[in-house]
């Protein structure tokens, strides 16, 4: 028997045409799931609330730990056991905004809560992708019985201040911070070793004089410094704080000596040590 027969079937059975769309689906169901696969967004998991127990007219700032988490999220809150209301944003009285700091921990500002248990709900555009029932407990502040006292550390931090030459002169080794969060710090901020390199820019301003003509400017040239600064802090909710200011690999950082301010970007964070009961280096 011929394997093409005049008619165009394989073997005599099967169309040709039949045989080839097949083929093609064959391939493309395993192309296709791969490429799910690869491209599909995980869902986000809660993994942790903390801390468990807020009081009325307190901080209600709640710190959530999990998997896969990403910006633009929603999260509600509701009484447990009763799914949230919802109304037309930006008026939801159930929702906490919702502050990623990266994918594994975000921040939760609660609305004004009475006493009780509440569920957490994240939504991702009106849909829900992740739930924690009995997330955490809202009480009165004759009931709140304060948490364990906060976390101590010394840290090192890495600051990266661009200032011009003038300011630059004045930075030195053993350079002490005497801003208003260092007097609430255990252990001022203090320069332990820097280096100075060229900035990558200089920055150019424009503007309108009284006459209406347009001009540029070039700022002074600039200098970076790339300094290690050790700080005494506490931890809250999960962040180290050197007096009020979260001390963290992204946020700014003010330094001010009686001859020169400026303003720093950290870029690393590690810990030296911490209080005496756990002296174990690491670093966040």
């Amino acid at each position: 028997m011929p394997i093409l027969d005049d008619k165009g079937r394989l073997f005599g059975r099967v169309n040709l045409v039949d045989a080839s769309a097949l083929l093609v689906i064959l391939f493309l169901l395993p192309v296709g799931l791969a490429t799910y696969r690869v491209f599909r967004v995980p869902s986000p998991e809660i993994v942790k609330i903390d801390p468990g127990t807020v009081r009325v007219g307190g901080d209600q700032v709640l710190r959530l730990e999990g998997r896969n988490l990403r910006p633009y999220l929603h999260a509600y809150v509701a009484a447990a056991g009763q799914a949230p209301p919802f109304v037309d944003p930006p008026t939801n009285p159930n929702e906490a905004a919702f502050l990623l700091e990266r994918p594994t921990v975000a921040e939760l500002r609660l609305p004004k809560m009475a006493p009780g248990v509440y569920d957490l709900y994240l939504y991702d555009e009106g849909r829900e992708v992740a739930r924690r029932l009995s997330a955490f407990t809202v009480v009165t502040p004759e009931a709140y019985a304060p948490e364990a006292p906060v976390e101590k550390a010394v840290l090192e931090i890495a600051i990266r201040f661009d200032v011009d030459e003038t300011v630059a002169s004045l930075i030195h080794v053993g350079d002490v911070d005497l801003g208003p969060s260092a007097r609430r710090a255990s252990e001022p901020a203090t320069v332990i070793s820097l280096r100075r390199l060229p900035a990558p820019h200089r920055p150019i301003g424009f503007g309108v004089s009284p006459e209406g003509i347009l001009g540029a400017s070039v700022s002074p040239p600039q200098i970076r410094i790339e300094a290690v600064v050790r700080v005494g802090v506490v931890k809250n909710l999960g962040v180290w704080l050197d007096g009020t200011r979260p001390v963290r690999a992204g946020e700014m950082f003010a330094f001010a000596t009686s001859d020169w301010v400026a303003n720093g970007f950290i870029t690393r964070v590690s810990v030296v040590r911490r209080a005496p009961e756990d002296r174990a280096g690491s670093r966040d």
